[in-house]
């Protein structure tokens, strides 16, 4: 390979890392929301009162989100 062809490469290898960096980021900070919506809601009603839809509308994220995140409210 030469050197023109290796820094192409090198190019696309950092790409697809701030590309991965930036999947996480999101992932990290929908995962806040919905912490953050538990906490809220866990501080005004009982445990087994909450639902995952009053978290999703709180967190402003949809069902399928919450799901490939946690497998269920518990």
């Amino acid at each position: 390979m030469n050197n023109k062809n290796a820094k192409i490469v090198d190019l696309i290898n950092m790409r697809n890392k701030v590309i991965m960096n930036k999947f996480e980021i999101k992932y990290c900070n929908t995962a806040r929301k919905m912490q953050n919506a538990f906490t809220a809601l866990i501080e005004r009603k009982s445990f087994r009162d909450i639902t995952v839809s009053e978290i999703c509308n709180l967190a402003g994220v949809n069902r399928t989100t919450f799901y490939l995140h946690y497998d269920n409210v518990f």
